[in-house]
């Protein structure tokens, strides 16, 4: 079997035929038409590019949300050009500082000053007009609590009118 198969190949119109070649391409009168011109190129129609960009730094904005403020330029450097600059403390008053109510309770104590609750021993941060301050509640008596706000102590008692 196999000398029948190499024989098939060693005699010429035995072995595999040869790839055949394409057609030609049908002549027509109009020879110009088939060749491409550089006019042909440019009478392409135009692309059309979309006019939002994503860039929050550079106007970019929000497709969903066009009024939003969060993709805004960042502030402007300070004259030492490290950023925005620190943050500014808030300037606590003696107004700033409200009691507004002692809680009394058989096991414990509890005051609520600018609407933030603290127990004896307690730290936390009160709003302020101006901002945010850490205070710590040292003691709690019956009509005043005694506080230390930015290392100073100070007493915050019932002012007249409030309930």
């Amino acid at each position: 079997m196999a000398a029948s198969v190499l024989v098939g190949w060693l005699l010429p119109g035995c072995g595999p035929t040869p790839p055949a070649a394409p057609p030609a391409a049908p002549k027509t009168g109009a020879t110009n038409a088939a060749k491409p011109t550089a006019n042909a190129a440019t009478s392409a129609p135009p692309v059309t590019v979309g006019a939002f960009t994503d860039d929050p730094h550079n106007g970019g904005r929000d497709p969903f949300f066009p009024r939003s403020v969060r993709r805004a330029p960042p502030p402007p450097p300070t004259a030492s050009g490290l950023g925005p600059g620190p943050a500014k403390a808030p300037v606590i008053t003696a107004a700033s500082l409200v009691l507004h109510a002692i809680l009394r309770t058989p096991t414990s104590r509890l005051a609520t000053i600018n609407r933030t609750t603290l127990a004896e021993g307690e730290e936390g941060e009160v709003k302020l007009p101006g901002g945010k301050a850490r205070i710590k509640c040292l003691e709690i008596g019956a009509d005043s609590v005694v506080v230390l706000v930015d290392g100073v102590r100070r007493v915050l008692s019932f002012r007249e009118g409030n309930p």
